[in-house]
């Protein structure tokens, strides 16, 4: 059905079709749900997209198989499509996308070297590579550090975290004028005024940071503008985590000064310091926490709290982690007729946590301080869940 549901900040969660056949829109006080599926022209797509992103106006697509970037336009439900790739583009399979207040950013999902970088205005696209002895992104969710002016790709089928920093180019000095050789008079000139230096854009007001599978809260900084890109890696050890090196995790938070990593195979939630690279792994699961191959898709960040809230896959309970502790907490009562099948992705709004179902036969919430959970699965006319569900 879905990976990801993007939230406008009060009611709407748009619900990104995996293997649906249309976009969902679901109002979280009245549960009505309203399905959107006039596709731009040329679209094509089998599994459609890897979760989206919101700019205040319009909600953003990160293509799976589908042939282009979509957009949904929230207030009249138009969709465009943006598909002019820069050069060198060889792949539409992303695994992150996020909105900076001006870009959008989306990185490639199980293989490539290029960051795509679009203008949320104009639709223009600009490709950011990084060095081929750095390996491929591999990438299963982004997050940017505002502070840095830096991406942070958490992996997914590889062992390498990047870090990508964006800064404008230097510009060259000017060649001096050769010295006179001899004293001349030159006329009278006016002078010219030195232009005023252009602003940095505005910090984005109001707008809720997603990540394709995760959600965290405002965006707090101004745009990556930078016309350069520079890119630091750093190792994890998926074995130690529990895992084979493979699809080891799947989302990723940037918490403070640490970058979270949800495991998917692994079996360790993995905190990275963004400054020094050490890294700590979490593996005191809650009493009764089942013993399942995979485990989550995606998280959400409750500020309130400091709790990271996991989705879980088929046969697994939702599970928080407090960022301060990593006591875990496990919320184990489902609604009636749930067909445990699992999530992918979900959002904060007001004191419940929303899970967007991947295979679950319902959209679920779970109140946060309780963890009573409510099902909603009224869907709209002409709706197919497609796989699984």
């Amino acid at each position: 059905a879905f990976l990801g549901a993007v939230f406008d900040g009060a009611t709407a969660a748009w619900h990104i079709p995996s293997f649906a056949n249309m976009v969902v829109k679901f109002n979280t006080t009245t549960g009505v749900m309203t399905g959107f599926n006039t596709w731009p022209a040329g679209f094509t797509a089998g599994g459609r997209f890897n979760g989206g992103t919101f700019d205040g106006q319009k909600i953003w697509m990160a293509p799976a198989s589908a042939n282009m970037i979509v957009s949904i336009d929230q207030s009249n439900s138009a969709m465009t499509g943006y598909n002019t790739w820069p050069a060198g583009f060889t792949t539409t399979v992303f695994g992150g996308v996020i909105f900076d207040g001006k870009f959008v950013w989306l990185t490639p999902f199980s293989s490539g070297t290029m960051v795509i970088r679009l203008d949320s205005t104009t639709g223009v696209m600009t490709g950011f590579s990084v060095p081929t002895s750095q390996g491929s992104i591999a990438a299963g969710s982004i997050s940017i550090d505002f502070a840095t002016s830096s991406l942070w790709i958490a992996p997914y089928s590889s062992s390498t975290i990047f870090k990508l920093t964006f800064a404008e180019q230097t510009p060259v000095p000017a060649t001096p004028p050769p010295a006179m050789s001899k004293t001349m008079s030159l006329p009278a000139t006016t002078p010219v005024p030195t232009p005023a230096p252009t602003p940095s854009p505005a910090p984005a007001s109001g707008i809720l940071l997603q990540t394709g599978f995760s959600f965290t809260g405002s965006v707090t900084g101004s745009p990556l503008t930078g016309a350069t890109m520079a890119s630091t890696t750093y190792t994890v050890n998926p074995s130690a985590d529990g895992c084979s090196g493979q699809t080891c995790y799947l989302g990723s938070i940037l918490v403070g000064d640490y970058l979270w990593m949800i495991p998917y195979k692994a079996t360790k939630v993995v905190r990275v310091h963004i400054g020094t690279g050490a890294r700590t792994g979490y593996n005191a699961w809650p009493a009764g926490f089942p013993s399942s191959p995979l485990r989550f898709i995606g998280s959400a960040y409750a500020s309130a709290s400091n709790k990271i809230w996991m989705m879980p896959t088929a046969g697994v309970n939702p599970v928080s982690i407090d960022t301060t502790t990593g006591t875990m907490t496990m919320c184990s009562t489902w609604p009636a007729g749930y067909n445990d099948k699992g999530f992918g992705g979900g959002f904060i709004s007001g004191d419940n946590v929303w899970m967007a179902p991947s295979d679950a036969n319902m959209i679920v919430s779970v109140a946060i301080s309780t963890c009573a959970m409510t099902g909603y699965n009224t869907w709209p006319g002409g709706f197919v869940p497609g796989v699984g569900a």
